[in-house]
């Protein structure tokens, strides 16, 4: 089962659970199921400003805000980050696959 959920900000987000009762959730997305490049469906992605670029051997790790989510990282292997490199500051479009968000609940923070 799906359901989408608005955040505060703009953004509206599909993932596979229960819509929750007091309007509050949390939702995850794997960082290493995340990439550069449109949704194919509404809720499965958005257009985010890169606010840090970090290297790490193999893997590049990209941290976004935007669509009312202030850090939102995404870990890309050193291979597809070289093909379409990004800098900070950059405005660049994020999308999933609807198995790779799901309903958490509410996460205390």
């Amino acid at each position: 089962e799906f359901v989408t959920l608005e955040v505060a900000g703009g953004g509206a987000f599909t993932a596979s659970g229960t819509a929750p009762h007091d309007g509050a959730v949390d939702i995850a997305i794997r960082t290493d199921r995340v990439r550069v490049g449109e949704a194919d469906q509404p809720g499965f992605g958005f257009t985010g400003i890169v606010s840090n670029v970090e290297y790490r051997g193999a893997s590049v790790k990209i941290a976004v805000s935007g669509a009312g989510i202030e850090d939102f990282n995404v870990i890309l292997s050193d291979a597809a980050f070289f093909e379409k490199p990004v800098r900070t500051g950059d405005a660049i479009p994020l999308s999933w696959n609807a198995a790779d968000a799901i309903v958490l609940g509410r996460v205390e923070k």
